[in-house]
């Protein structure tokens, strides 16, 4: 967690946690959360969790992170249990999975170049509850596979913006999925 009016620079780290439960909300149980004023620059690192509404990367508050050369995923664990488990959302679309791999609210502003970042839940990227967030992919690529998976690339509700530039969003769904509450 990094927080508070803070600049770090993280560097080559390799986070893999398992478990199900976290509140990605507000990045409970994240790999890495950057919330309150930090501004924090991530390169060449792996961030893989597998669990279920747990996101690998969270960025909240009026936080400005950016991610270089970086591989996310959050891969649903394998189970009778949550085998086909859908969430649908208030304007009845349905979303099969049981995760997202990256979480933005608040007044967050999130930098993906060159990431590859992977889901086999609901979806990749997502902006929920946000005032004045922002996502920048460039270089990189979002990829929603899997047999349990059905959602989007880049998810948007609130005052967002979402920009690809030269990217590849291979998903079972939607490439870029904006809600209301603008």
């Amino acid at each position: 967690v990094v927080k508070g009016n803070s600049e770090y620079t993280i560097n080559e780290v390799n986070i893999r946690l398992e478990g199900n439960r976290g509140n990605d909300f507000i990045g409970y149980g994240a790999g890495i959360t950057c919330v309150d004023n930090a501004k924090v620059t991530i390169n060449n690192s792996d961030i893989h969790l597998a669990g279920i509404t747990r996101c690998a990367f969270h960025g909240g508050g009026n936080s400005i992170t950016t991610l270089n050369n970086c591989r996310i995923s959050n891969i649903s664990p394998d189970s009778d249990k949550h085998k086909g488990r859908s969430f649908v959302a208030f304007w009845q679309l349905p979303l099969i999975g049981t995760n997202r791999s990256t979480q933005c609210c608040d007044n967050a502003t999130i930098y993906y170049n060159s990431c590859r970042i992977e889901s086999n839940g609901w979806g990749v990227c997502s902006i929920d509850g946000g005032r004045d967030t922002h996502m920048y992919f460039k270089d990189s690529t979002l990829e929603l596979k899997g047999a349990r998976a059905y959602g989007y690339g880049a998810f948007s509700i609130g005052k967002a913006f979402v920009s690809y530039d030269n990217c590849t969003v291979n998903v079972n769904g939607f490439p870029l999925l904006i809600g209301g509450h603008g």
